[in-house]
């Protein structure tokens, strides 16, 4: 409870700075948002999301993590303050931040398969992530040229991680026994597929 707690006032700190920048220059000139790009905790945060019990040291003197960040509560709690910051945050500069670094993209592609994850922890898990999904892809339709932000060269592909998972996810069985995860992916599939924007159409 007590990182679940932390984990928020993050994320509402950060969505608080921005609400209150409208007389700075920019949410990057704010002390609480450098120091949250100075300290990676966007990093961090996918970290936790994707720390299991088979990559993660039980020795507590080896590792930043222990126990505490395999609870499915906890990275629910990351996916949800991801997704506010990402829905939040109107500074185009500071969300430039948050989206170049390809953490996010890490963050969604490291959910998949979703067959990795048990019954009880999807269940605490799919709504944060299916809203996360739903944040990136409102940002991406209403300003499509942030695709290559969005994007993960891979060899000769481009990968669209984005789309990737709004599809696995609207498809998965998880997803067909809970009716609004599956209409908001059905949607998001739509959406994302009647962007205009030339790179998108050619992806």
């Amino acid at each position: 409870s007590s990182v679940i707690d932390l984990i928020r006032s993050i994320g509402e700190l950060i969505v608080n700075a921005e609400q209150t920048s409208s007389t700075k220059r920019s949410l990057r000139s704010d002390a609480a948002f450098e120091y949250f790009c100075d300290k990676s905790i966007l990093s961090l945060f996918v970290d936790i999301v994707k720390a299991k019990h088979s990559n993660l040291s039980q020795t507590r003197s080896e590792s930043c993590f222990y126990g505490v960040v395999w609870s499915p509560a906890v990275k629910a709690q990351v996916l949800h303050t991801v997704s506010v910051l990402v829905s939040g945050v109107r500074d185009p500069s500071a969300l430039y931040y948050l989206l170049s670094q390809h953490c996010i993209n890490t963050l969604v592609a490291c959910m998949l398969p979703l067959t990795q994850w048990t019954d009880p922890a999807m269940e605490k898990m799919l709504p944060a992530y299916v809203d996360l999904l739903k944040n990136l892809a409102l940002q991406l339709v209403g300003s499509p040229r942030l695709f290559p932000f969005f994007t993960v060269q891979d060899g000769d592909s481009v990968l669209f991680p984005l789309l990737s998972a709004t599809i696995e996810t609207g498809t998965s069985s998880y997803a067909q026994s809970d009716s609004f995860a599956h209409i908001t992916c059905l949607n998001l599939m739509v959406d994302i597929m009647q962007i205009s924007f030339e790179p998108v159409r050619s992806w």
